[in-house]
């Protein structure tokens, strides 16, 4: 079949007509998708429930312990050793007297038995010079002599010679009956060896080191305090608790102790102050020795109505976030009384019952609005009071 020229033309017509009214009548007649309201963007925030209430402020330090009185053990006479202690080594104890090193006393005994014989000697000769003064006042009066004879005739310097070379020679045997003691050197006190420096056979000089001892019982610690820290110990610190710890094998032993005294003079370089605390040992105590590095916790000022809020909720040094009754943002400026490793402690500038921000928001606007983190976000709202989260662990 041919068409004629105006036969196409009204067939191209036709086709456009029919596909312009089927694409009409699928917009007319296709569904309509639902329209759905979208909630606004919130940054979700978790909140602290605040309220005032007291609290003790805890100092943390740490320090070595130590003995309370160690002594480097010296020869005060020369020669050579002959006998040790039997436990003479290092970490065995002594009772206070025991000896520890014997020096060969033979010399010392001999100079002691000199010192003797010339006390004798001496005693003779003022026994003889008083009885010669006897003597010469009885001369000088069979004569007829009239008046007081003088201090010559009466052999009155003779005398005094005499009994002043006895009070030498007495004092030269003290002498040496303490050079042949300290022949045996002895336990100052109740001790035991930290080191030792001599042997059976070696002689050694006056002055000559022989063990270094330390005394039992009771330890010391010294734990140094800044001086922003130490305005919250009551005092000097003397008498306040401190607990002590440390952490072996993944256990934690535990210790009571008291501040002693405090040393009195604060460190130019650090701009701490040195107080020293006491440890007692107990039964259960094989850690504890000197040499042993603890953590403390030193009990300090008791503060009333303080709000204590996680350090997180802290921004800058004085600000924090308080969400008001329409969940809005609002900067507030604080005053921070102290900052703890996991809390603060505030004394002005929020009220109770108000909810403060501890999410970290890297973009926050002041009246920014936001939502508060629910069960359904994997979190509810918290409560605080001044004395929640406890004192921190010092760390060491």
């Amino acid at each position: 079949m041919k068409f004629t020229v105006q036969g196409k033309a009204t067939l191209t017509v036709m086709i456009l007509l029919l596909a312009g009214g089927t694409i009409f009548a699928l917009k007319k007649f296709a569904p309509k998708p639902d329209k759905e309201t979208r909630d606004e963007a919130l940054p979700i925030v978790k909140v602290v429930a605040i309220s005032p209430s007291s609290t003790s402020v805890k100092v943390p330090s740490q320090g070595i312990l130590q003995a309370p009185t160690e002594t480097s053990l010296a020869a005060e006479v020369g020669g050579t050793i002959i006998s040790v202690g039997e436990r003479f080594e290092v970490g065995q104890q002594f009772k206070k007297g025991d000896v520890l090193v014997e020096i060969d006393p033979a010399d010392y005994a001999s100079a002691l038995a000199q010192m003797e014989s010339n006390v004798a000697d001496a005693k003779l000769n003022l026994a003889l010079e008083r009885g010669r003064a006897r003597q010469a006042e009885r001369d000088w009066k069979s004569v007829g002599n009239s008046g007081k004879p003088s201090e010559l005739v009466l052999r009155l310097p003779q005398v005094m010679s005499a009994e002043a070379k006895l009070v030498s020679a007495e004092a030269a045997v003290e002498k040496a009956r303490r050079d042949l003691e300290r022949t045996k050197i002895r336990a100052p006190y109740d001790c035991q060896i930290r080191a030792t420096y001599s042997e059976v056979g070696s002689f050694v000089a006056p002055g000559a080191r022989i063990a270094d001892v330390f005394e039992l019982g009771g330890l010391e610690v010294r734990l140094p305090v800044p001086l922003d820290d130490f305005a919250f110990i009551e005092g000097a610190g003397e008498g306040s608790e401190v607990d002590f710890f440390i952490t072996i094998a993944g256990e934690e032993q535990r210790w009571k102790g008291e501040i002693a005294r405090d040393e009195g003079v604060i460190d130019r370089g650090s701009r701490s102050v040195y107080l020293v605390a006491t440890i007692e040992p107990d039964g259960d105590s094989k850690f504890l020795n000197p040499g042993l590095f603890v953590r403390a916790s030193i009990g300090g000022r008791r503060l009333e109505n303080i709000f204590a809020i996680p350090r997180k909720a802290l921004y800058g040094t004085d600000q924090v976030y308080v969400i008001d009754d329409e969940d809005k943002l609002n900067f507030r400026t604080v005053t921070v009384v102290r900052t703890e490793t996991d809390r603060v402690l505030i004394s002005e500038g929020l009220e109770e019952g108000e909810r403060v921000c501890v999410t970290n928001l890297a973009a926050a606007i002041d009246k920014m609005k936001v939502r508060i983190k629910s069960d359904e976000d994997g979190g509810a709202e918290e409560s605080t009071t001044g004395g929640a989260g406890g004192a921190p662990e010092p760390e060491a």
